[in-house]
């Protein structure tokens, strides 16, 4: 995604319910199914760290909270940069008595299927008009709103973090670090410089972004 549609997207998402979830999306990269797994356990706030440990799956309708994440790398553990840090502190103090940060509406788990509906648009629940007759009513996705194309996957918003940690310079090994690639996670016991390298990669990424006026 260019700077302008990232701009776009954190505007259009801007008060909704779900706008720290782009907001974490957009700032640590992580995937669709490690956000939704994300619980308030998972916070330190006195480090300002967040542990990726779990990821949600869903699979013919069936929904599964895996206590791990996609592959060993996956397991980590992330500093939270200032902005983000300060937002996930505000909802805390209006949703910190469920389990997840983001929840459905009814404070359950949020399936993907749901969020993906959510992101695309598309037909929602069935209700009866006034004829009697059945209709289905229709969501306007968070992609259009954004004036995203149909090609623009959730996905995307992971890779634009990568691209842009890697246009200001991070090193590979940290940007891995970050992304959740490469043969070590949190079982490798990262040092405190790669702590450190993080926190300093994720902030400055953090200043750009917001600079572009989002």
């Amino acid at each position: 995604m260019t700077a302008e549609q990232t701009i776009c997207l954190l505007n259009v998402v801007d008060g909704h319910r779900l706008g720290a979830l782009y907001h974490v999306a957009l700032t640590l990269g992580l995937r669709l199914g490690e956000i939704l797994g994300l619980q308030w356990g998972d916070i330190d706030w006195q480090a300002q760290r967040i542990t990726i440990r779990r990821q949600v799956q869903e699979t013919a309708g069936r929904v599964a909270v895996r206590n791990a994440t996609k592959t060993d790398a996956s397991l980590r553990v992330l500093p939270l940069p200032p902005r983000l840090l300060a937002r996930l502190g505000e909802l805390w103090e209006t949703r910190g008595d469920m389990l997840f940060l983001f929840p459905s509406e009814e404070g359950t788990l949020l399936r993907p299927s749901n969020f993906e509906r959510h992101w695309r648009g598309g037909f929602a629940r069935s209700y009866t008009k006034k004829d009697g007759t059945r209709g289905k009513s229709v969501i306007v996705g968070v992609r259009q709103k954004a004036s995203l194309g149909a090609t623009v996957k959730f996905h995307h918003l992971r890779h634009t973090v990568a691209t842009r940690l890697m246009e200001q310079g991070t090193p590979d090994e940290i940007r891995d670090a970050i992304m959740g690639h490469g043969k070590k996670g949190i079982r490798g016991h990262y040092a405190h410089a790669t702590i450190k390298a993080m926190r300093e990669a994720l902030e400055k990424y953090e200043q750009l972004l917001w600079a572009q006026g989002a």
